[in-house]
């Protein structure tokens, strides 16, 4: 992994490279994405993942 690689891929995974695109995130919403994949990679549906994610992100319930 590079400097400024953000996010680890898979062995094998192709990373597209283009032209700096200005996408500013906050925390809060790139939280909010990588939560999400991350509950996709073990298991959860897409939706599933992210009302859990919204959920720890945005209104601040822990799954239980």
């Amino acid at each position: 992994m590079n400097r400024r690689s953000f996010i680890a891929f898979a062995a094998g995974a192709s990373v597209a490279v283009a032209a700096p695109v200005a996408a500013i995130f906050t925390f809060k919403r790139a939280l909010h994405i990588v939560l999400t994949a991350e509950l996709v990679r073990i298991g959860l549906s897409a939706k599933t993942a992210s009302l859990h994610a919204t959920n720890f992100t945005d209104i601040g319930e822990a799954v239980t």
